[in-house]
């Protein structure tokens, strides 16, 4: 695509600008609603001796997507990003998915992002019936859109959500467990 597009890759490489798409399509942004992504002003800087140019990458954004169509496949990302388009725009496979399903479990809650967060929201919006294990000190995944604020806010955006908190350790000593809330808690600072 980039070939196709005339970019040379010595001036926008292409691991930045599958990090772009990577970044669009795990915020829920297809190629058309691109320029509207709350994030583009955080890409105008230079990284590495690479200039950035969102324009061209939303470029190659919409000519891959259009790619991976004629051929008739799509990327891991598109797994999401192309099914939470399809709930929100047909009620009659939401509402089979919402029927069909009665419990939601989520692990790692931590590590979701926006487009994970849309998804399990459209499937359990219904029954509201959410659990989701977690913690938000075990954020790891920021570098491929995690938002910890999803699991830190539940209780606001689920107002009636009960909240259990298992604070006993049955896996460490107390030396490692006072080990790690003391790096914790200078991070925090």
């Amino acid at each position: 695509v980039c070939k196709e597009l005339g970019i040379d890759d010595k001036i926008l490489s292409i691991q930045v600008i599958k990090g772009r798409i990577d970044r669009f399509k795990n915020n829920g942004y297809l190629p058309e609603d691109a320029h509207k992504a709350e994030f583009l002003e955080d890409d105008t800087f230079r990284r590495f001796g690479e200039q950035h140019q969102m324009q061209q990458i939303i470029n190659c954004y919409s000519a891959y997507q259009k790619k991976l169509k004629t051929m008739n496949v799509m990327d891991f990302n598109d797994l999401l990003l192309l099914t939470v388009q399809m709930l929100n725009t047909n009620e009659h496979i939401r509402t089979q998915l919402q029927n069909r399903f009665q419990y939601f479990l989520v692990d790692e809650f931590q590590d979701t992002n926006p487009i994970q967060f849309q998804f399990i929201s459209l499937l359990s919006s219904k029954t509201r019936n959410l659990c989701i294990v977690g913690d938000d000190d075990q954020s790891i995944y920021s570098w491929r859109g995690a938002n910890p604020d999803f699991i830190m806010n539940f209780d606001k955006i689920y107002g009636n959500a009960t909240i259990f908190r298992l604070e006993q350790n049955y896996r460490s000593t107390d030396k490692i467990i006072q080990a790690a809330a003391s790096i914790i808690n200078h991070n925090l600072c």
